[in-house]
């Protein structure tokens, strides 16, 4: 069983337990008297907490104290039993310091917190397992998440939360579809504390990653898309299989014998107590030529019917492996990020007006040289030699015409520098007309990242289309009106992908991802050229392999750096796997998001059960045609929220019925029978037949088939709950031997 260690638990989940009674799923508290845990307590944490962000200096409480100094007692009370919440997984906390933050939380309600309440024991408090220091150093990320997951809960009927917080599948799965930054712990944390029997005791997916691959179960890069409900299930296999083997249900993964196998350098996970799982990247790693390490890169392609989560799936990855907060983000990290994504772009003249303007006015070439902005423009044109040359002259040209110092001929405009005898170049004449943009560019990087500023998004976004060629993808030529001739020249454009890869490079220590959805409806091969073997993960930049190749248009050495990942999608319904082109297929992963019911499990709309319905039509569809072109859950994953007949029908109106007859090129007849209408009494078919006499319509010609057959669509049936019991038997909503009955 997974609540078995060395360490005797018991305390900590009777605390839980007894929480998720009385404050989550009614109203009370867990450490005092009264209301504590109302939905409008909730909004009052939301707005002077989440919207208040304090990013001044002091530890979390002093800034507490400032966000709360307004707020009514409720919410310092309510703040204070959330920490509790977040307090009992961590081990590597200990419980006195965990009670000291308590009480501060606590008295800013105005009333003192007893310290010897029962629910702040040391045996409460003592913890569960490590949650590393990255758990404490965010913690009020963790705290914003953990508001937006029970203010959530308290919007639904107490009914619903006690069958949320009592059952495994439904807390697993709700929480999936919750919205995170960032891969926050408190979801691992408090999956255990509510279902212990069911979840190993780690806070976050890296241990399971960890153990999963070393007892052969999974690779790492098999492991890369699962879900957490993947690798609990997986966990829970590995369990059942290690109890029968070893005869007792006493094992723990984090004690010998079972540590030696995944763990054999005795290292603590998570930089925290090695009482449990700690979080952090387990991926396989890389070396970059810099010494920095980055997670190994993925090709991944996520392939299924249409409905069956695909995009949501891709939304949730890009939220929590690809985008941050600019509230959230290290300061270097931002300003690293500004540059690669805006000043990297800049011509030679603009970055060095640039590099003077934010180092005082004046510098030396080889001073220059050095500058962040000047080393991101050449990265971005490939350039790793003669920089200085290349600065020499673009000074040069753009030194004043009036110029004592530089006596070249060759000056174009602007006219924005000038130099001493010592060869000190500096900003000079009109610069501050000429570079204004870029001087607002410059004062915002070095004001660093606003707490309430856009989120750094670390992806771009292509959909694959039949015009969509190597130009928009990697680079081509462009036609350039000039203004002052009319003259059309042609000047090289970076493609999406070479420009997300120029920010990668500037960036290793952070993951990006090229995101190319409908990937199979574009020709693979000519988006990507030679570049369709620089991708492979053993060919990028820094791997054991690497390729670099010269870009056809630029002339530039190319490599892809080993920290972009490619995600693309493709639905099984417009084309098949085998369709594909046979270089894509072997670089890429393929991981297949298939039709899953039990996502609706217990949704009954007005009797009707959902879950069984979805089965046996895609049952019926395999059957007629294949599973290729089943119908996806997320079809009807609106009826979770909203369970009556009007939205079903809504859903199989503008949907379910267009899409099958897309499926069945308007064969009525098949669709008639993935919708069991031969069996249902007449009025409850989808699909009816008219009763048309040929011979009136057309005469007495007998070139017109006289039992010609016409169907269409009865609206009325969409809205008798008789015709959607009747599709998931025969015998539903009444039976008919006739295949025309419903006219």
């Amino acid at each position: 069983m997974s609540t078995y260690s060395e360490r005797d638990f018991s305390s900590t989940l009777a605390a839980a337990a007894a929480w998720a009674q009385q404050c989550l799923v009614q109203d009370g508290t867990i450490l005092g008297g009264g209301a504590v845990w109302t939905a409008q307590n909730f909004a009052h944490l939301d707005q002077y907490f989440v919207n208040q962000p304090d990013s001044g200096s002091g530890d979390f409480y002093q800034k507490l104290q400032g966000q709360m100094a307004s707020a009514p007692s409720g919410a310092p009370k309510l703040m204070a039993e959330l920490l509790w919440v977040l307090f009992l997984f961590p081990a590597n906390m200990g419980a006195r310091s965990k009670r000291n933050g308590l009480e501060q939380a606590w008295n800013m309600s105005g009333e003192r917190l007893d310290p010897d309440q029962p629910m702040l024991s040391d045996g409460v408090l003592a913890g569960i397992g490590s949650a590393g220091t990255a758990f404490n150093t965010m913690r009020w990320k963790e705290v914003n998440y953990a508001i937006s997951l029970f203010t959530a809960i308290k919007r639904m009927p107490a009914d619903e939360r006690a069958d949320l917080v009592g059952d495994y599948s439904r807390l697993t799965d709700w929480l999936e579809m919750m919205p995170r930054d960032g891969d926050r712990q408190f979801r691992h944390m408090l999956r255990y504390l509510l279902c212990p029997d069911r979840v190993e005791r780690m806070s976050s997916n890296g241990d399971r990653r960890r153990v999963l691959a070393a007892f052969g179960v999974a690779t790492a890069r098999e492991m890369t898309p699962w879900t957490d409900r993947q690798f609990d299930d997986a966990m829970w296999a590995l369990r059942q299989k290690l109890e029968q083997e070893h005869r007792t249900q006493n094992i723990d993964f984090y004690m010998a014998p079972l540590r030696g196998v995944w763990k054999p350098d005795d290292r603590p996970s998570g930089g925290g107590s090695d009482v449990g799982g700690g979080g952090g990247g387990e991926e396989l790693r890389i070396r970059e030529p810099d010494g920095i390490y980055a997670h190994a890169p993925r090709n991944q392609i996520l392939f299924g019917p249409p409905g069956t989560g695909k995009t949501f799936h891709l939304q949730q990855l890009l939220r929590s492996s690809y985008t941050e907060a600019a509230a959230t983000i290290d300061p270097a990290a931002w300003r690293a990020e500004q540059i690669a994504t805006q000043v990297a772009t800049l011509t030679w003249w603009e970055a060095l007006g640039a590099a003077l303007y934010e180092m005082g006015g004046s510098a030396t070439v080889p001073q220059l040289s050095k500058h962040p902005y000047i080393v991101a423009v050449a990265s971005s044109k490939g350039r790793t030699k003669g920089i200085n040359q290349t600065l020499w002259g673009a000074l040069q040209h753009h030194a004043l015409v009036e110029s004592a110092t530089v006596n070249i001929t060759l000056k174009v405009a602007p006219y924005v520098f000038d130099k001493s005898e010592e060869s000190v170049w500096r900003l000079a004449g009109p610069w501050k007309d000429y570079l204004s943009d870029i001087i607002e560019l410059v004062d915002e990087i070095k004001q660093g990242p606003l707490p309430a500023g856009e989120p750094v998004r670390r992806y771009a976004f292509v959909t694959l289309h039949q015009s969509f060629s190597y130009e928009d993808f990697i680079e081509g030529l462009t036609p350039v009106t000039e203004e002052e001739t009319g003259n059309i020249r042609y000047d090289i454009k970076k493609g999406v992908f070479l420009r997300l890869c120029e920010r990668a490079r500037l960036d290793p220590t952070h993951s990006y991802a090229m995101v190319i959805d409908e990937i199979n409806r574009g020709n693979v091969s000519k988006v990507f050229g030679e570049l369709i073997t620089l991708i492979e993960v053993d060919k990028r930049a820094g791997a054991e392999h690497a390729i670099s190749l010269t870009l056809p248009y630029s002339g530039d050495i190319f490599s892809v750096p080993s920290n972009v990942d490619l995600i693309g999608t493709m639905n099984t319904a417009d084309r098949s796997l085998m369709g594909l082109d046979i270089a894509l297929r072997r670089r890429f992963e393929f991981v297949e998001m298939p039709v899953r019911p039990d996502l609706l499990a217990s949704v009954v709309v007005d009797g009707i059960d959902i879950e069984a319905m979805l089965t046996v039509m895609n049952q019926r569809i395999q059957v007629l045609l294949d599973r290729d072109h089943h119908l996806g859950h997320a079809y009807f994953m609106p009826l979770r929220s909203d369970r009556t007949l009007a939205r079903l029908a809504q859903i199989f109106r503008s949907q379910i019925l267009p899409l099958l007859q897309e499926y069945f090129f308007e064969d009525w007849e098949r669709i008639r029978w993935v919708l069991n209408d031969q069996n249902k009494s007449a009025g409850y078919c989808f699909v009816v037949a008219p009763r048309h006499n040929a011979a009136g319509l057309f005469g007495g010609t007998t070139d017109v088939p006289v039992d010609a057959r016409l169907w269409e669509m009865d609206p009325g049936a969409l809205d008798r709950r008789e015709s959607y019991l009747g599709i998931i038997g025969a015998g539903k909503g009444g039976t008919s031997n006739s295949s025309t009955s419903g006219g």
